[in-house]
């Protein structure tokens, strides 16, 4: 049986705004053959800044709101609401500054493997 504790994972923190805390995958404590998930605290003016990856993702929020783009369309997004991206497809998460709480979420793609936007947005190629 495998667990994950979300205590126990360090997790990265990104220049956007996030820290982000991946349960299942390659380099998790779960180790999944066909999805990632993970959990991400972002903080008010926080951000995913706009990607797109060959994997399908859901979104599904714990705590808090925010919004949601994805192909130019920005909707609202609040605790208790999942919304799915389709394969390819830009799309980006906030956090707006005006907001006084942390917004937190949790993550699932598929198939497995790290998204190349997360080493782009260290490197600082994305904002």
């Amino acid at each position: 049986m495998q667990f994950a504790r979300l205590s126990e994972i360090d997790g990265n923190v990104f220049p956007a705004g996030r820290r982000t805390q991946v349960m299942v995958g390659e380099s998790a404590p779960i180790k999944a053959q066909g999805f990632c998930q993970g959990c991400v605290t972002m903080f008010p003016g926080g951000k995913v800044p706009k990607h797109e990856h060959p994997n399908e993702e859901v979104y599904f929020v714990l705590e808090g709101a925010g919004t949601i783009e994805i192909d130019g369309t920005i909707e609202p997004i609040k605790a208790g609401e999942a919304v799915y991206v389709p394969s390819g497809r830009p799309h980006e998460l906030a956090n707006p500054k005006e907001n006084t709480h942390n917004m937190v979420f949790l993550f699932t793609y598929s198939p497995a493997g790290v998204v190349d936007h997360w080493k782009q947005e260290m490197e600082g190629k994305l904002k």
